[in-house]
Parts: structure tokens; sequence; C-alpha cells
């Protein structure tokens, strides 16, 4: 400032001029500067970005919202750590969906405020609304985030964390029609023996016990180890804590047998009781996980797998509840967010009957193939049995016996399929009633017409001979029959016959017919998934069906369908429902395996009720032949 002054003094002295009349001195007059040039461009509009950031929330995006970050925000957290931390918080809270919009804003030269409100929604709690404030710094000519924990939620500030204290009521059981429990949450005892240590003076008696416990003969149970190294454990099978309590004092006089108690979902008399209709629990599989996360499960429980334990899931599970806690870097509780009570599990009473559907599976004597008994007035499955079988108590990791689940996983017969449902079968001569009622519907034949049937058929061609049973069997010809004595005598070349005649009249009636009869697509049967192939639908080709496999279909293919041959294929169910309308008169019933539904004390939420899926298209007098037909198979010679 000093050395302006003097500058301005030096100038003046030097610049002076007298007026000599006014004695005046005269000074030049300065140039006019410019005013020094001042910035006016501000900041664009910040609400967009906040927009941005809350939207790729909503969407998971976390590359995009890390994007958005300031750099000193990005400092503080890698993208992955900012990817991980909000799976995390979202993981820990339950947390399903994020719907989020922008309130208001305040921008103040290159910083700015936006208050936006955030509903988080979680599979048990409902929504957690928020109003949260969200700090942004324009720098780089872009407006950034200033990001911590507490853009989440603000209780989360400061390193705090969420989780959840579940309230998961126990799963309820499965009863059959008699009030027996299938399944049931209670302490059970795996039973195995060790050959080399079996004192040979009690080994009938240990057989005798075992034997009573496991509905097994004894030389079964004697079979299973009699071969096996003397250190081998070999299993048994596994019984109620109750069973072995009642007989405790006996059991433990045996050396060879060893018990292993545990806590479990334990299947009364495992394989034999039914294993493919009820199913079995099993921890949540990876690919999952998700799903059953919005649902308001943790992850690491045991879930339906199969039959009614998957069907009713959302049943036996019952509602779960929880309160969700926000707790400090050290572990403290700091606040609760939100809670909701749990309410009671529903157990589910079957159709099935315990006592007979042992007795039906026995009857298989481990042959591949399965049994379906229907009540034919209802629809109710009152057994359904498919060998091989499994034990659904190999399936919890707790049973000392898991040990040979991989040895089910493993048989090439496939014991966990469910043969009754999922096996497709040519039903052979089971399918003869729709050629029966063919040839009668169409009138191409009446009930009285006779046709001798010969133990071979050359109406094709003597290059394509067929055979009938007797051939094989070197039986005499059966003669001449009506259709009655063809269905009492299954006469193939009677049911060759009437196939080619159908052919040449309608090449498409005879498959028509059967899918009416309720062949070739799954029953809808109401205790077994769809969505999962629990039941499957089989085939029931015809020329339509053929031209999509890519041939022609000729008379030689319905002859061959005719007999229930050929590329015919059925479930045991769809036959055990066609039949059963065909003894009650012509009503095609749903077949159901689920009774009733009800929390314990509880008035029912679901209880059986008949369900008409249709009726056979067949008028009284063809069903009363068929009907003849059936009774004289198993009443005359």
């Amino acid at each position: 400032m000093r050395r302006f002054l003097i500058s301005l003094v030096f100038v003046a002295s030097g610049c002076t001029a007298v007026n000599e009349e006014s004695n005046l001195a005269i000074f030049p007059v300065p140039p006019t500067l410019p005013a020094p040039a001042l910035s006016t461009s501000e900041p664009p509009n910040v609400e967009p970005v906040a927009v941005a950031f809350l939207n790729a929330w909503q969407q998971g995006d976390f590359v995009l919202m890390y994007s958005l970050l300031s750099p000193l925000s990005k400092g503080a957290i890698s993208a992955e750590e900012f990817a991980s931390r909000y799976q995390e918080i979202t993981g820990d809270a339950g947390i399903i969906s994020v719907e989020a919009r922008v309130l208001s804003s305040i921008q103040q030269s290159v910083d700015a405020q936006v208050q936006f409100e955030v509903s988080l929604g979680t599979a048990l709690m409902g929504s957690i609304r928020r109003e949260i404030t969200m700090q942004l710094h324009y720098e780089n000519g872009q407006w950034t985030v200033s990001w911590d924990d507490s853009l989440v939620l603000p209780e989360l500030a400061g390193g705090n964390s969420v989780f959840i204290d579940y309230a998961i009521p126990s799963r309820g059981n499965i009863y059959d029609r008699n009030g027996l429990a299938f399944a049931a949450q209670t302490n059970a005892v795996a039973l195995g023996v060790i050959r080399g240590k079996i004192e040979m003076e009690y080994e009938d008696s240990m057989l005798a016990e075992l034997s009573s416990m496991l509905n097994l003969h004894p030389e079964v149970i004697r079979s299973m180890y009699q071969h096996a190294e003397p250190d081998w454990y070999i299993p048994m099978g596994e019984v109620s804590s109750q069973l072995v309590e009642a007989r405790y004092d006996v059991l433990t006089t045996f050396s060879g047998l060893v018990m292993n108690p545990y806590q479990t979902r334990f299947y009364a008399q495992g394989p034999q009781a039914a294993p493919h209709a009820v199913g079995y629990i099993a921890l949540i599989p990876k690919a999952q996980a998700e799903y059953y996360r919005t649902l308001g499960y943790r992850g690491d429980e045991f879930v339906g797998a199969s039959g009614l334990e998957a069907w009713g899931e959302n049943y036996l599970n019952g509602d779960r509840g929880g309160t969700l806690y926000v707790a400090d870097p050290g572990g403290n509780i700091v606040a609760r967010l939100a809670e909701k009570q749990a309410s009671p599990s529903k157990s589910i009473t079957s159709t099935l009957d315990r006592e007979f559907q042992h007795q039906v599976q026995a009857s298989l004597q481990g042959m591949a193939g399965a049994i379906v008994v229907l009540n034919i007035q209802t629809g109710e499955v009152l057994a359904m049995a498919s060998a091989p079988t499994f034990d659904p108590n190999l399936f919890d990791p707790t049973n000392y016996n898991v040990m040979m689940l991989d040895e089910v996983l493993r048989d090439p017969y496939r014991p966990l399929l469910n043969r009754a449902t999922q096996g497709q079968y040519a039903p052979g001569s089971t399918f003869k009633v729709v050629t029966a009622a063919g040839a009668l519907e169409s009138t191409l034949f009446s009930a009285g017409q006779i046709y001798y049937c010969d133990r071979t058929w050359t109406e094709l061609g003597t290059r394509y001979i067929k055979y009938d049973w007797t051939y094989d069997k070197e039986l005499p010809a059966s003669g001449d029959l009506d259709i009655v004595g063809a269905i009492r005598r299954s006469c193939n070349p009677w049911f060759y016959h009437i196939g080619l005649a159908l052919h040449n009249w309608a090449d498409y009636y005879l498959p028509d017919l059967a899918r009416r009869f309720g062949l070739g697509t799954p029953t809808g049967i109401v205790g077994l998934q769809q969505d999962t192939n629990e039941e499957v639908g089989g085939v029931i080709p015809g020329p339509s069906w053929a031209i999509d496999q890519g041939f022609t279909w000729t008379p030689g293919n319905t002859v061959n369908i005719a007999i229930g041959q050929g590329e015919v294929s059925v479930t045991p169910l769809q036959m055990a429902m066609m039949y059963a309308a065909i003894g009650n008169g012509g009503t095609l019933y749903r077949p159901q395996l689920v009774l009733s539904i009800a929390a314990p004390g509880e008035q029912p939420i679901y209880t059986f009720q008949p369900e008409v899926v249709g009726k056979l298209p067949i008028s009284e007098e063809t069903l009363d032949v068929l009907r003849e037909g059936l009774w004289q198979v198993v009443n005359s010679s």
C-alpha cells in the first residue's frame, strides 16, 4: 500500500499543469478499467444423482451405486466391501425388497442434502420405513454421495449391525386317517448290530426283539449282518425312544446290539410307512436358498423335500416370527427395529391307513413295482406303495445310521422314485377295457357279437403275425367269445380285431377315448407337488403325436395300443383312478392324500371333500358290459 502511494505522488509531480487564471492544478482523467471477472455458473440440480443412487439400490446394482460415491467414501471402502456390506445387511435383516423416493433437497454452493424415504420390506416383519438425509458434494464437475452405513438405516451409524432372533414353531406332525403318526418331532434311537459281539445263545432272543420293533422277519434281520465282518457296525433301522424305553432292560442284555439316541423328525416304521407319499425333510438346497429366504427362513433349516412334507411345507412349518435387533460393534443390543409373533404350525392328517399301508408295502416283497388303493366313491388314497422303498429317517445327518443313505442314493433301482405316480408303464391288458368301450361306443360292434379267439392273428398279413397269450403257454385257443368273454379271457386277437376296425373307421378315435378315460395326463393328486414332477403324465400316442415324433401313424400302431402295448405309457395312479370310475358307476374323482389340516386344538382349515373331475365317456350299457367282464375275470375260469 505504501509503494502504491509513492507512485501516485511521483506521477502527480511530473505531470502537473498550472492554470494561471485559477491557480488550480489540473490532473489527467485515469482510464476506465473493467470489473474483475466473477464466476456465475452454479452446480446442476443434485436430485437426479440421488434418484440414480436410490434406483440402483432398489435394483441391487451395487456397481452403479459405488460409482456415485465421493472419492473420500471410495477411499474408506472398496467396491467389493461396499457390495458385501449391503448384501450382509440385506441377509441379516431378512430384507426382500427396497422402495425409495426423494422427498426434498437443499443445495448450498458445492454441498447438498437430499431427504429421502425408504421402505425396506422384510420376509418376516413387514416393512421398515425411515426418512434419511443423504449428503452430497460437488467436485470434478459432478455430484457425489458421501456414504456411510446410516444411508441404509440410521441405526447402523457407527458400525452397528442387525440380526434377527427367530421364533420358529415346532414342525407339525403327519398322521394317518386313524390318528397314528407317520412323521413327528420326537426322540429316536438308531439301532445296529456288531456281528462279532453277538452272543450266540442270545441271538434268537435279540432277533425276536428287533423283529417286534422293526416289523421285519427275524431271518430278514439276520440276513442283514450274517456276511459282515466281525467288527463292522451294521445299521438295522430306527425306532422311537418310547419303544426302546419300554424294553430297555431286555435290550441292554444283548452285547451285540448298538443303540444310539438322537432327536429328530421321526418317521414311524421308516421304509414301510408310505415314504413316497409322506415324503421326507432335508436341508435347504443351495439352489433354493434365496427362495426360502424370501419366506423368512434363516437358511439352515430342514424343509419338506418330497411327498406331503413338501406339499404341506407352508402348513407344517407354521407362521414364523422373530425380533429384528440392532447391535453395537461390541455385540450389545441398542435398538429393536421390528417384531412379529410366531403362530403354531399345523398338522396334516392323511387319507392313508398306516397299518393297511404296511401290509400293502410288504406284499410287494421288494420287487420293483407300485400299488395304489383308492376309495372308489371319494378318491381318497388308502395306500400308496412303491418298491424298492427307502427309509426317510436316513436324511437326518444326526442319525447314526446315516451311512446307509449313500447306498440308497446309488441304488440303480432308484428307490426314491415314486413308481405309483412317476413310473410310466405300458398298461398291457388292463387297457383292454378302453378298447372294449371303443368297440361299443363306436357302434362298430355289439355286446353280443361273437369273434373266434384263436392263438394267432393275421389280419395285418402273414408278415405281421401276432399271438395270443395262450400261444406261449401252449394252451388251447379260447374259441368263440362275445365282448364280455373277450375281457374275461383277455383275448388278444379279439382286441387286435377291434383296434384295426377302429383305426380304419377313425385312426384318432381310440387314443382320444383313452385320454377321456383320464389316461396320459397327471391326475392332479392332492398332496404331491405337480411343479416338481412328483406326478407325471405318460403318453397316449396317436396320429398327431406320431407327426410330432416324425413318423406316420399306421394300423399296426393302433393294433398295438388296443392291448395296451406299443408306445402307450401310463402311471399306476391313472389306472387306479380309471378303474375306480368303472367301479363307482362312471365318476372320475381326483385322488387325494389329505384328509384334514389343523393346528393343535383348533378347527381344521382344510377338510377333505370329494372332487369330481370328469365322467367316463360311455353309456350305462357299455359300463355294464365292462363291469360284467371284470367281474368274470376274478370269478370265472
